[in-house]
């Protein structure tokens, strides 16, 4: 059977409109991947953003705990501030599991985990003077208020 020219032009066409659909659709589904792995990075910057804020208010809520200590020197205050001490360094555990394994996130992790670390300390030092009779206090032991 001979084809003529109008057939081979028709042939022709379909399958230039086949390449074109199937060119289009191949970049739409590349289009389609990147917008979930993008989805995907933006959540896990949101949680990682939420861990930080609760690590402030955590830490905000130690200091709250120190100081009604000071103040008004009850147990409770005490145990408030070690409970949200406790729940800081829960919470650095979840945002390292939550982390991708980059080098440079971890090293931000562990900064700001010798951080949270040294405020802790810095918070202790005046508890435990704080316990100590006023007659043992001496210039060997200076009181650090924050």
């Amino acid at each position: 059977m001979k084809w003529n020219l109008e057939r081979k032009l028709i042939v022709g066409g379909l399958c230039a409109a086949l390449l074109m659909i199937g060119g289009i659709s191949w970049i739409s589904y590349q289009n389609a991947v990147q917008l979930i792995k993008s989805t995907d990075r933006i959540k896990k910057t949101y949680n990682t953003l939420e861990y930080l804020i609760e690590i402030q208010a955590t830490l905000n809520e130690a200091e709250s705990g120190r100081r009604g200590y000071f103040l008004f020197g009850t147990e409770l205050e005490l145990s408030r501030y070690n409970l949200a001490i406790a729940k800081s360094f829960k919470i650095l555990d979840a945002l390292e599991y939550s982390l991708d394994y980059k080098a440079s996130q971890q090293q931000r992790l562990q900064q700001l985990r010798s951080l949270v670390e040294e405020r802790q300390q810095l918070f202790q030092t005046p508890n435990g003077l704080f316990r100590l009779k006023p007659s043992e206090l001496s210039l060997n032991h200076p009181i650090i208020i924050m």
